[in-house]
């Protein structure tokens, strides 16, 4: 679904299990197709749990293995003491500085 320059993610499940409408840009969107493709995902979420032998298997990946990924690709380019609200709030102030405005329309 395409709401102004983007596209909105409509079933992202935030605190409390609430399901949350988030804005993303167009570049982001395009980034996730490729990978749809790249990982042939055909039904399902997008990003899974792969074992060794490249078998698919449980339900998705955890915010722990989330955390876990970005910890280690930070401290690999340098970057030490950076917690997971970094990144909403650098999302918020920079990529998406009118997602509140988006929001309260």
């Amino acid at each position: 679904m395409v709401q102004g320059a983007h596209w909105a993610v409509v079933d992202l499940i935030g605190k409390g299990g609430h399901i949350r409408t988030v804005p993303i840009p167009q570049w982001v969107k395009a980034a996730l197709d490729q990978w749809i493709v790249a990982a042939r995902v055909t039904d399902g979420r997008i990003f899974r749990r792969v074992a060794r032998a490249g078998k698919v298997w449980g339900k998705g990946i955890s915010q722990n293995v989330v955390w876990y990924v970005v910890k280690s690709c930070c401290e690999r380019a340098g970057l030490q003491h950076i917690a997971p609200h970094d990144f909403r709030s650098y999302a918020a102030s920079r990529i998406m500085p009118n997602a509140r405005a988006m929001a309260a329309a």
